[in-house]
């Protein structure tokens, strides 16, 4: 089966919507949200702290790609990791919070890899590092999920300069028919690098803010 491997990063998991949103007549409007997981995070807190969540929705090229794949009738949610939001994972941001891209949904639908690929190159999105396409091998998955970020320069990236580890997905979706509900196919597998630094800085530390 063909598959890609892309690096996991390590910050927080984090959506950018565009969705209908019904109001008090049950007329629905599409709206702009953002979240993480099952979520949905206000802009602006009770302190009147802007919500780290919303800082991918800055950048007009995703509303664009969001506009354009709602087309004011669908719901879509791109799908991503929030970076430098993690102490010791710099991955060459500088003061900045990036984000990377790894999947996009249309009416709950995933959409397949190079379909994501080629929207996010449309819009100029930057995606999670892509590693590898081609034949699933288990032998290619120990060869990548170690080694160097591909995000930056190793001097650049922080005190963790490796990658976490990596996540695997056919490049055409897919749900196994050996677990109900329709799970879908995906998994991720760790980087030893990653556990031992994990276990030296301890687990509370590194996955503080991982949620």
């Amino acid at each position: 089966e063909q598959v890609c491997i892309s690096e996991k990063l390590h910050g927080m998991s984090a959506r950018s919507g565009y969705v209908a949103e019904p109001d008090e007549d049950g007329n629905s409007t599409h709206i702009f949200m953002a979240g993480s997981h099952e979520v949905r995070r206000k802009e602006i807190d009770a302190k009147g702290n802007r919500s780290a969540f919303w800082v991918p929705l800055e950048n007009e090229n995703l509303r664009n790609l969001l506009k354009e794949l709602s087309n004011d009738e669908s719901n879509v949610i791109v799908f991503g990791e929030l970076i430098n939001t993690q102490k010791g994972f710099n991955y060459g941001c500088g003061s900045q919070v990036g984000f990377r891209v790894f999947d996009i949904t249309v009416n709950m639908k995933y959409l397949d890899f190079d379909v994501v690929q080629d929207i996010c190159n449309k819009h100029s999105i930057a995606m999670v590092p892509i590693l590898y396409q081609g034949p699933f091998s288990w032998a290619k998955i120990e060869e990548l999920v170690d080694g160097p970020t591909e995000m930056c320069p190793a001097d650049k990236a922080g005190s963790f300069k490796g990658r976490e580890g990596i996540v695997v997905k056919p490049i055409k979706e897919r749900v196994s028919v050996n677990y109900p509900g329709d799970k879908r196919i995906i998994f991720k597998a760790i980087s030893v690098d990653y556990s031992a630094y994990r276990d030296k800085k301890g687990a509370e530390e590194v996955d503080a803010s991982d949620a």
